[in-house]
């Protein structure tokens, strides 16, 4: 994204992390998270341009995925698995399942089968109960 300073803080904190100086390491980690923390603001419109492009769907639709991608999981079929996460991706997720798709993303790139079908149960019960 062209953070040039924020590349080169986590770089410095990559560094004393190495080094194994942690009194320099937590001294300067606060004021790059803070940094960090102010691209989200300007990021955000981005992310909702993204999301935009993805078409409209009922909770009822992104249950029934979630589920699709649980049982393919919990069966170790990872090609359903795969498509499953495909469908998810062209769907517009409500916005209190923002962090949650993030991370369901990581989970099934590493094929974390346990976390992946924890994480879709947890997305259902949020899906059913908002």
């Amino acid at each position: 994204i062209g953070a040039i300073e924020l590349s080169e803080m986590f770089y410095e904190l990559e560094q004393l992390g190495t080094a194994h100086d942690l009194k320099a390491n937590s001294e300067k980690t606060p004021k790059t998270l803070a940094l960090y923390r102010s691209y989200k603001p300007i990021l955000k419109p981005y992310g909702q341009a993204q999301e935009s492009g993805k078409r409209e769907t009922s909770r009822e639709e992104l249950v029934e995925l979630l589920q699709k991608l649980r049982g393919a999981m919990e069966n170790f079929d990872l090609d359903g698995a795969d498509a499953a996460m495909k469908e998810l991706e062209e769907c517009r997720m409500p916005e209190e399942l923002g962090t949650q798709m993030e991370q369901m993303r990581a989970y099934v790139a590493d094929v974390a089968m346990m976390e992946v079908m924890e994480l879709a149960d947890a997305m259902v019960e949020v899906l059913k109960n908002g």
